[in-house]
């Protein structure tokens, strides 16, 4: 019943901001080739249906009482399409046709400007990559896993949500201040590399590490670029503390977790912080600078016993 009335009202949402868009009217059909181009539901027929199966395994057995009783559950965990992330060069434009006439109404609410830029860095042979960023909360069904017996583990949240779009928040997303004082572990991740020593915890394999979080990355590649700037904003909206976010994003993207790319190319998801960088960039850059990601967490659960929970970092083989 709750999942019916999340659902209800998730639609709702969809339904409300694809009015706005079309009630922008003619006069703003998309300038680039990007906008509009996707929609949220269509989302649905992207999934990467192998990653949940490949990731769907067995970790035990548990017992737990019920009352006086004893109940035996069968703990399992997989991936499960849990967010959108999209990543951008232009402020205020969207790969989905429901939400760019939604942002373009807030364009007076944005403050410190735009930080969406492209700019060489002398003699390093390296790139400054700027971005903007929407982080949207997307739990669809899965019918073709939904009609099987298998466990399938499923988080509880809304088919559709919006969480953070970085034009609101431009001190944060642009300042290294926010996250000096609201996430020590920001200050212990710029002491180190994550080329040579990659943990864990505040690095997402070699791609780089998850802070700052300030809209802002150098990095060689643009494609990889833009996945580690997707995960850093994943964060942000996860742990708000000293941000303005709409709804907090209840799913940290971790290492060894998966993301997608949808856009500009449609490609399987990978585990995050893969080593496989070459296989991952080679044909996937943007001559726009926009990107659009599908981010898997792994979930566990026992059913009767334990909630469905978000595993923990691991490492991304």
């Amino acid at each position: 019943m709750r999942w019916s009335f999340t659902k209800a009202i998730s639609l709702t949402l969809l339904g409300m901001l694809a009015v706005v868009a079309i009630a922008a009217g003619p006069g703003v059909a998309p300038k680039l080739p990007f906008e509009g181009k996707d929609s949220i539901p269509g989302s649905l027929f992207k999934i990467d249906v192998m990653c949940i199966l490949r990731s769907w395994r067995i970790k035990g057995f548990m017992v737990c009482m019920h009352g006086i009783k004893p109940h035996v559950c069968l703990r399992v965990e997989n991936a499960y399409p849990s967010g959108l992330i999209e990543v951008v060069r232009q402020p205020f434009k969207s790969h989905f046709l429901e939400v760019g006439g939604f942002l373009k109404g807030l364009d007076p609410l944005r403050f410190f400007g735009g930080s969406s830029s492209h700019v060489p860095v002398a003699g390093d042979g390296t790139t400054n990559q700027y971005v903007e960023a929407r982080v949207y909360t997307f739990v669809p069904p899965v019918p073709l896993l939904e009609a099987t017996d298998i466990p399938i583990v499923k988080p509880w949240g809304p088919f559709f949500r919006v969480d953070y779009i970085s034009e609101l928040d431009g001190w944060g997303w642009r300042n290294p201040v926010v996250d000096a004082f609201t996430a020590p572990e920001s200050r212990i991740a710029s002491l180190k590399s994550c080329d040579r020593m990659p943990d864990l915890m505040s690095c997402a394999g070699t791609w780089g590490s998850y802070y700052p979080r300030i809209g802002f990355v150098n990095h060689p590649s643009q494609v990889i670029a833009a996945f580690l700037q997707a995960l850093r904003a994943g964060r942000a909206a996860s742990r708000p503390v000293g941000r303005v976010v709409l709804s907090p994003y209840p799913f940290e993207p971790r290492t060894g977790h998966y993301i997608q790319m949808l856009e500009p190319v449609h490609r399987p998801s990978v585990p995050i912080g893969s080593p496989l960088v070459k296989a991952i960039e080679t044909g996937a850059g943007s001559k726009y600078g926009a990107y659009l990601f599908m981010h898997y967490g792994i979930f566990e659960t026992c059913k009767g016993c334990l909630p469905v929970l978000l595993t923990g970092p691991r490492v991304p083989w």
